[in-house]
């Protein structure tokens, strides 16, 4: 464990790496944005079975990228597996700290000291993709966000996502102001963590919902709709599909991991990295349709 700790430190530390190092980033010569990573039609793709792992389809995908807000989806393993241990309750009350209230969009927005339950805090991380949320949940979860993102990593290794080093618990790039590393992992990796996160049923009650309503840190009722246009435009309707998380950053592109339900069984795809996100969207429609094809026969 101490070796997997001191490889995310070094990965956090920076975003490049050395060509034989796995987490050495792809080369593009065709990106939008100056050291940005994403692709045409994208870094990395893959669909599995959500039971065994089973690979479906794939498409490089062991192949590193950013995956953005991708990335609370370990956040929300963690709570939810925090939650199964009673070490807290979803009732309970979490504050924003400096550090979370400074987060930018997406985001609730919170004020430093104003407090939300961790069921809104989990609705908001999901449904709004809200950054700040993020930030609290982690604070909440491991008293701060250094020893929170040691735990999602200890959590990636134990999952066997290999070739993922995480950096923050909502996904976003480093900046001046906060100057952590890039959240690095593979469509294949995501896929891994997916599969854990669809172990918990209670999962779905935040990552399905189209619309919310959650109670803010200004005790106001505040509705949001969800960025997964899976689960609101109608031209992408897939049976059986309640979730999960979609992603964007300049530097990183749109990413999307779904997962749906055919029969008894489910599947999950992950779009990594893409430049466009109408074509992430075509492309994880296309996959998902036919892993959930696949397994039906």
């Amino acid at each position: 464990m101490a070796a997997a700790t001191a490889a995310a430190g070094l990965m956090c530390a920076a975003a490049t790496k050395a060509p034989q190092d796995p987490f050495a980033m792809p080369k593009v010569t065709n990106a939008k944005v100056p050291g940005g990573v994403s692709m045409d039609p994208y870094v990395g793709a893959v669909s599995v079975d959500a039971g065994t792992g089973a690979i479906l389809s794939a498409d490089n995908p062991d192949r590193p990228g950013y995956p953005a807000s991708t990335t609370k989806l370990m956040t929300l393993l963690l709570v939810l597996e925090d939650l199964q241990a009673k070490r807290y309750a979803l009732d309970s009350r979490a504050v924003a700290s400096k550090r979370a209230a400074r987060q930018v969009a997406s985001h609730i927005p919170l004020k430093e000291g104003q407090s939300m339950s961790v069921d809104d805090l989990l609705m908001a991380l999901m449904v709004k993709s809200a950054n700040d949320a993020a930030i609290v949940l982690a604070e909440n979860s491991a008293g701060s966000v250094e020893a929170f993102v040691e735990r999602m990593n200890e959590r990636a290794a134990q999952l066997g996502m290999s070739r993922t080093r995480f950096c923050t618990p909502n996904g976003l790039s480093p900046t001046k102001a906060d100057p952590h590393g890039f959240d690095v992992s593979t469509a294949h990796d995501l896929a891994r963590l997916a599969c854990a996160v669809v172990k918990h049923p209670e999962a779905f009650r935040y990552t399905s919902k189209a619309i919310c309503t959650i109670t803010n840190g200004a005790g106001e009722q505040t509705t949001f709709r969800t960025h997964n246009p899976f689960l609101y435009d109608k031209s992408l309707k897939v049976r059986g599909l309640d979730g999960l998380k979609t992603g964007y950053t300049d530097k990183g592109g749109s990413s999307i991991v779904l997962t749906a339900m055919r029969g008894e069984r489910r599947v999950v795809t992950v779009i990594l990295g893409s430049m466009d996100k109408k074509t992430r969207e075509r492309r994880a429609h296309e996959m998902i349709t036919d892993a959930a094809a696949s397994v039906s026969l």
